[in-house]
């Protein structure tokens, strides 16, 4: 027993575990092929031209604000990364991911107890709640845009997180420089995507209420300019022309409540780490487990709330809009996990642990046959596009690609359409060259 007490605690153990999560997502992204929007984002919306420059970039986001939607910054990166050679990317994104991880770590390691001590059997449980919960992975964690929009925008609120709860627990202050790094910090995550940035904002704003009057400190005037960057960011984002027609729905009292009851679903759909909540919180209650510690998670947990249900007003729902809402709630269950891990409570703990460890290796398993099953047919349809191409066609057909599980980024949105103006086939169909490209099924053609 005291040798796995020690193995847990070990520094070389955590660097083994997220070296081997690097690995493991590098071998995804390597096997994640590019998806329809990643064609789209070759060329600019301003003209339909190929991006060929930064200069081309600005000139299409221009007319991707009036168009499309507002997240400048996130789909900057698609444009740019697009240019590039792919497998930089990959390795890149992989790298990120870890970094996500390694950030959910460090607020329990750093914050739920007065000792920090190293706990290599929470980071496998972070790991395996985001592979096994959280919502569309493939298109979250691995598909070029979606990663720049959620992966890279979560690690990015992590970073700006992480400043603010180190505040809250240790009353920092910050030079003229450092205010000045902050504030253009907030402002970047105020203007990032749009429940990212209410969230942000909320939490700013309840940090503020805390400090000033639970913890009575004075104000601080970093604490106010980047709540007010913030904010200026966000209403830069919800007030872009192409925000206030794709997004923001104008319905009826009914329509909106039965939105409303479609995101309530979809809050639920984490009933496992609110029901660890309830559960952890009722017994670091009993506990006596620190109150600012306690205060924090509830923080957590009601901006989860924030920023989820204002999808309510969204035209649209889709799952991997929930990304966030599955971290913060992670959030708060991992810092109750921590305080509680030393005591009686270590035994559920690590037996409810290896539950979620079990469920880790299985989806695992199945996640990277379902990859490189695509990662095959997609190989297949680039070889018949040559083939096809070379025969002088241009009008291809294309089987379908049909993924099994949420781990490929095809899995809610499709490599293309049986429709040829699809924009997908005809991103595709500009992308290589051709009029036009037409889906169908392997025992489906339209030749004779």
């Amino acid at each position: 027993m005291d040798k796995l007490r020690k193995l847990n605690t070990s520094r070389t153990v955590i660097i083994a575990i997220l070296a081997a999560i690097f690995l493991l997502l590098l071998y995804c992204n390597y096997l994640t092929p590019l998806q329809g929007d990643d064609y789209v984002y070759r060329h600019s919306f301003a003209d339909g031209s190929r991006i060929t420059s930064v200069a081309d970039i600005l000139t299409s986001l221009r007319a991707h604000r009036l168009t499309t939607n507002g997240r400048l910054i996130p789909h900057f990166f698609v444009h740019l990364f697009l240019l590039i050679p792919l497998p930089f990317f990959k390795v890149l994104n992989a790298a990120v991911f870890t970094l996500m991880i390694l950030l959910f770590y460090l607020f329990a390691y750093r914050f739920s107890t007065k000792e920090p001590r190293h706990n290599a059997l929470l980071l496998c449980v972070i790991f395996g709640v985001m592979w096994v919960v959280s919502p569309d992975f493939g298109a979250n964690n691995l598909w070029l845009a979606g990663s720049f929009n959620y992966l890279w925008g979560e690690t990015l609120f992590l970073l700006w997180l992480g400043v603010m709860t180190r505040d809250y627990f240790f009353d920092t202050g910050m030079k003229p420089r450092q205010e000045l790094a902050f504030v253009l910090f907030a402002l970047v995550v105020g203007n990032y995507s749009e429940n990212l940035s209410v969230a942000a904002v909320f939490l700013m704003l309840a940090f503020i209420v805390l400090s000033r009057f639970w913890k009575k400190r004075p104000w601080k005037r970093w604490h106010i300019s980047g709540l007010c960057a913030m904010v200026i960011g966000f209403l830069l984002l919800a007030f872009a022309p192409a925000e206030l027609v794709t997004k923001i729905a104008r319905r009826t009292f009914g329509d909106y409540f039965q939105m409303f009851l479609t995101v309530l679903r979809a809050y639920f759909r984490y009933w496992p780490l609110i029901l660890f909540y309830l559960g952890a919180y009722w017994a670091a209650a009993r506990k006596k487990v620190s109150l600012e510690l306690r205060v924090l998670t509830l923080v957590f947990v009601l901006a989860s709330m924030a920023q989820h249900f204002v999808l309510v007003a969204a035209t649209y729902l889709v799952s991997r809009s929930t990304y966030l809402t599955c971290c913060l709630l992670l959030l708060a269950d991992l810092l109750l996990f921590q305080a509680l891990f030393e005591g009686k409570g270590a035994r559920v703990l690590c037996a409810l642990s290896a539950v979620m460890l079990a469920l880790t290796l299985y989806w695992v398993v199945v996640a990277v046959r379902d990859l490189r099953l695509v990662h095959y047919k997609v190989k297949y349809n680039e070889e018949l596009i040559r083939e096809q191409l070379a025969e002088g066609k241009t009008e291809l057909q294309l089987p379908f690609i049909l993924p099994e599980t949420e781990y490929s980024c095809f899995y809610l949105w499709g490599y293309i359409r049986q429709d040829p103006e699809h924009y997908y086939n005809a991103s595709l169909a500009e992308y290589y060259g051709a009029e036009k490209v037409t889906g169908y099924f392997l025992y489906e053609t339209n030749e004779p």
